[in-house]
């Protein structure tokens, strides 16, 4: 596709041939792999919605491929570069949306539509009922979530280079984790007398919750196409920003708890920040020292195959 624009932008009608030719091509194997595709699920709407999204890249391509022939048979018109952007851009949207229907890539948009809809009790203003748990409970609930939110980052970043079911438990997974994690923190925000200290947890959600769908967004890219410039980089620093935003929520909720604003260090503290900046607890510890050579690995190469090539 951007040989056939620049091709036809530089007004070269050979080339303009070519690129047609290889834009045909591709749309041929594409049909073929939306086919495999439609073909492997038994979920109907699932197949309904693949072929209509490529059915959609067709139009498209065939649009963009009369644009490139109008520029070819009108090389000084000023309108050719618009119009062949656009058509362009309307061809990248719909690629986009036949990769959003791959097995996994939906799971993940499903998993990131769960976090937000979780998300939306921070604007709420009310706190879900601690029943007979005391602020130390609640504080020991919000701790054992926030680890396992931490260590499903971890399994989500690995499983990113897997098969889409492994991609599609792992983004679920999360997603439940992540609801989890938010429950007990707002209970947490609930039970703390000061109206300082419950925006300042509820903030700190907020975070956790924006950095847990950047997260799910880059296992989503890096699954979809694992050679696209940075985005190695880009899911281990989202996963990186995950981390960070659990250990500032630990900082914050130690610091909430009763008798403890001025003295986040006293011995009834349950969340302590050792020098690394995670909780001290030994599962956290144990879910850093997981997720550390997960993303050096991600940051070096990915070694498994993209979802579209596994439906190949």
């Amino acid at each position: 596709m951007a040989q056939l624009l620049t091709a036809a932008a530089q007004g070269n009608e050979n080339y303009t041939g070519i690129a047609a030719r290889d834009t045909a091509n591709a749309l041929k194997v594409l049909t073929g792999s939306v086919r495999g595709v439609a073909g492997a699920t038994d979920d109907r709407s699932a197949q309904e919605q693949i072929v209509a999204t490529a059915i959609q890249v067709m139009r498209h391509s065939r649009h963009l491929i009369d644009e490139a022939k109008k520029a070819i048979a009108s090389p000084q018109n000023p309108e050719n570069q618009s119009r062949l952007a656009q058509a362009a851009k309307a061809v990248s949207q719909a690629l986009n949306q036949v990769i959003n229907c791959l097995p996994g890539q939906r799971d993940v948009d499903a998993a990131i539509k769960e976090i937000a809809a979780a998300s939306v009790a921070l604007t709420t203003g009310q706190y879900p009922s601690a029943g007979d748990m005391s602020f130390q409970d609640v504080q020991t609930s919000w701790s054992v979530s926030a680890t396992a939110l931490n260590v499903s980052a971890s399994e989500l970043v690995a499983n990113s280079r897997g098969t889409h079911m492994q991609l599609a438990q792992a983004s679920q997974k999360f997603a439940g984790k992540y609801k989890a994690m938010l429950n007990s923190g707002l209970m947490l925000a609930g039970l703390s007398k000061e109206k300082a200290a419950r925006n300042e947890i509820v903030g700190y959600l907020r975070s956790v919750s924006m950095s847990s769908s950047k997260l799910l967004l880059g296992a989503k890219a890096l699954s979809a196409d694992p050679n696209a410039p940075n985005v190695k980089n880009n899911l281990a620093a989202a996963a990186r920003g995950v981390t960070d935003a659990i250990n500032a929520l630990v900082t914050v909720c130690t610091a909430a708890a009763p008798g403890q604003r001025e003295e986040p260090s006293r011995s009834q503290c349950r969340l302590v920040v050792v020098g690394n900046g995670l909780p001290q607890s030994g599962t956290v510890r144990s879910g850093q020292r997981k997720i550390r050579p997960l993303l050096q690995q991600t940051e070096r190469r990915g070694t498994k195959a993209s979802i579209s090539q596994c439906h190949r």
